[in-house]
């Protein structure tokens, strides 16, 4: 029994013992301190604690070399790594590691070094600062500093390489550098200005921005990075994918700005020359120059070039050179030069330049130049030239220049040089110049300049210059230069220069110059120059000088060569004459005629104050002929009220009477008149004492006719008297 028990002991000791020495020396774990000692001496700890042999050639491993090491329950194999660098490999055989040299790793090191130098302006001497050296082959590039001193790690076997050396404002330079060469200067060329004539630039066009010089790309993008990507220009990288996480960090590192990418995830931000095909980032996407494809950004594209495909961006899209495509932005899509495509945004669109397509817009949609398409805001579209086609605004639609199509907004248009199309407000339509069209607003429509077309609106139009066509107003028309059409108002016409066509208000018509046509207003009408056509008001008419016919209760005007019906009419350099006559009837009369000589109005009255008292008053018209300076004869025709023992006030007695005078002038204004009449009476009921009276008062009766309590007289009467 007791030789079992020795046998089993044995064998599972040299199990043990087999199992350590099948365990990999590499593999085993070992702590240790050493400070400043030798490398030799540092394997001979590891030796004696892990009970490993090491096997090497001392020609190749520098055993002698001091190191400094610490390490706690460490796998041998981490430890040497350490120790050497990562530069030596292992080989393991049994309890023995074998120590060799990596070619690989040595010889990458051996082909690695440092070449530096100065760079100077060649014809004046002066250190330049911020060039940039660029080693192609490797994509490697450092920036000169202030000294104009620069350093550049190179890796390489080749027996030379080429070194570029770029400067904006100075010719690019190639030098090429031997393996192992380690100091060169450089001497730049600047380049000589040219002088190009000055082009004349576009009021309307603003300059665009450095990309650079932007407030976001300024905050990202390391200024290393800036000066590289202009040093560098001429040169175009082409790479199928690049990631980042900043500009800079990432694959393309500091010549980001130099490359074009097909695929470009950027996890916060990047920058690069160019995008063909897809770019992606969590928050900004930066393009010095194109795109073309497809952008999106978490919060904002800010491309330096043109836009050929489809932008997508939680914040903002910004393009400083044309696009062609779509924009789709979560507050506003910014684009300095044309845009052919659409924009689309929750607050606003600008286009510096021209727009082709759509802009859709919460807020306001802004064109510098011109807008062919449909704008589409919430609040305004402004467009600072020509728009053609639609603008659609809650508040208003702004065209500084010409309007060829439609505004439609709940309160205003407004077109500064031009309109033709269509407006239509909920408030106003403006149109500052030129106007073709129509305008259609529920308060006002106002053109500055003409209107060729039709203003309708609920409260107000007006014309600044001239109108040819209709205005519909219920509160007021006004058209502030020449005037060709219609105008209807239930307030108000007013036309401050010449007019044509025809005015009707409920109130008052106005026209400060010429006037052909015909001024209709339940108030008054009012022609401050040559009145040609027909004014007929209620009230009042007034016109400086008539050349065709007033009709109303009062009737004014300066000069007359046309006919004045109303209560009263009045012609400053007409006829105006007072008249004291006798006649059969009543014994003195005083007269007032007004007007003009061959057409003018009478107010008459008289009275009979001797014997029984009676009184008359009348109204007619009359025409004077005149033979010479002397003699001119008067036809008057009046209708006439008697008034007798108060029965004028239930049942007067009126007469109408046709006067043929002679008219002889006496001296200066005095004129001596005297003729004839012819009168004429009818009335249903028979008054017996005012017909006595007439009758006693005639001396010449020649007709009286009663029939059914119908009375009917006709004399022949007499006059004469004085006119002043």
């Amino acid at each position: 029994m007791r030789k079992y028990c020795i046998l089993i002991f044995i064998c599972f000791i040299f199990g043990i013992n087999q199992l350590y020495a099948q365990e990999n020396p590499l593999e085993r774990k070992i702590s240790l301190s050493a400070n400043n000692q030798a490398t030799k001496d540092v394997l001979k700890q590891i030796e004696q604690k892990t009970d490993v042999k090491f096997s090497y050639n001392s020609e190749i491993i520098n055993t002698d070399k001091k190191i400094n090491i610490v390490v706690q329950n460490t796998k041998v194999k981490d430890c040497l790594d350490k120790i050497f660098n990562k530069s030596i490999k292992y080989s393991v055989t049994g309890n023995y590691i074998i120590l060799f040299e990596d070619k690989q790793i040595n010889q990458a090191k051996k082909n690695k070094w440092i070449i530096a130098g100065t760079i100077a302006n060649i014809k004046n001497g002066e250190k330049i600062e911020n060039v940039s050296v660029f080693y192609t082959a490797k994509t490697t590039t450092r920036l000169s500093n202030e000294l104009g001193y620069y350093s550049l790690p190179i890796v390489s076997n080749e027996k030379s390489i080429a070194l570029n050396f770029s400067k904006s404002g100075f010719n690019d330079t190639i030098i090429f550098v031997k393996n192992k060469q380690n100091s060169i200067d450089v001497n730049l060329y600047p380049i000589e200005p040219v002088k190009i004539a000055e082009i004349p630039k576009d009021k309307y066009i603003t300059k665009a921005p450095v990309l650079e010089e932007k407030f976001i790309p300024a905050i990202i993008i390391p200024q290393q990075t800036v000066i590289n990507s202009e040093n560098l220009k001429h040169i175009n990288n082409k790479k199928t994918f690049q990631f980042s996480i900043l500009p800079t960090i990432g694959t393309n590192r500091n010549i980001s700005g130099i490359i074009t990418n097909n695929l470009s995830i950027n996890l916060l931000a990047g920058y690069s020359r160019a995008v063909d095909g897809i770019e992606i980032g969590g928050l900004f996407n930066i393009v010095k120059t194109n795109v073309r494809g497809f952008q999106f950004a978490g919060l904002g594209n800010i491309v330096g070039g043109q836009l050929k495909g489809l932008q997508i961006a939680g914040l903002t899209n910004v393009n400083l050179q044309k696009t062609n495509g779509i924009q789709i932005a979560g507050i506003n899509n910014v684009v300095w030069d044309n845009v052919n495509g659409a924009q689309i945004s929750s607050i606003s669109n600008i286009t510096k330049g021209n727009m082709y397509g759509y802009q859709f817009s919460g807020f306001n949609n802004y064109v510098v130049q011109n807008l062919e398409g449909i704008q589409m805001a919430g609040f305004a579209n402004i467009t600072e030239k020509t728009v053609t086609g639609i603008q659609l605004a809650g508040i208003a639609n702004i065209g500084i220049n010409t309007v060829m199509g439609s505004q439609i907004t709940f309160v205003g248009n407004f077109a500064n040089s031009g309109f033709k199309g269509w407006q239509i407000a909920g408030i106003s339509n403006i149109t500052n110049k030129k106007s073709e069209g129509t305008q259609l607003a529920g308060m006002s429509n106002i053109a500055f300049e003409g209107l060729k077309g039709i203003q309708m609106t609920s409260f107000f139009n007006l014309c600044g210059s001239s109108v040819q066509g209709v205005q519909f107003s219920i509160g007021n028309n006004t058209s502030l230069g020449e005037f060709e059409g219609v105008q209807i108002s239930a307030l108000s016409n007013v036309v401050l220069k010449n007019a044509k066509g025809m005015q009707a208000g409920a109130l008052i018509n106005f026209v400060e110059g010429d006037f052909t046509g015909a001024q209709i207003a339940s108030c008054a009408n009012l022609c401050l120059e040559d009145l040609k056509a027909i004014q007929f008001a209620s009230v009042i008419n007034y016109a400086k000088n008539n050349n065709g016919m007033q009709i109303g209760i009062l009737n004014f005007c300066d000069s007359s060569s046309g006919i004045s019906l109303g209560l009263f009419n009045r012609v400053k350099h007409g006829y105006h004459v007072f008249e004291l006559s006798y006649n059969e009837i009543i014994k003195t009369n005083i007269s007032y005629k007004s007007g003009t000589s061959y057409f003018y109005n009478i107010y008459s009255a008289g009275i009979q104050p001797f014997g029984e008292f009676a009184w008359t008053f009348g109204y007619g018209l009359g025409s004077k002929y005149i033979f010479n300076k002397i003699i001119s004869t008067n036809i008057d025709v009046t209708r006439n009220h008697l008034c007798y023992d108060n029965w004028w006030i239930n049942n007067p007695y009126v007469f109408y009477k046709s006067t043929f005078s002679l008219d002889i002038k006496l001296y200066q204004k005095l004129h001596l008149t005297t003729g004839f009449s012819i009168n004429f009476h009818s009335a249903k009921e028979n008054n017996e004492q005012t017909v006595e009276f007439v009758k006693s008062s005639n001396h010449i009766f020649f007709n009286q006719n009663e029939k059914s309590n119908k009375l009917q007289q006709f004399w022949g009467g007499y006059f004469i008297g004085l006119r002043i």
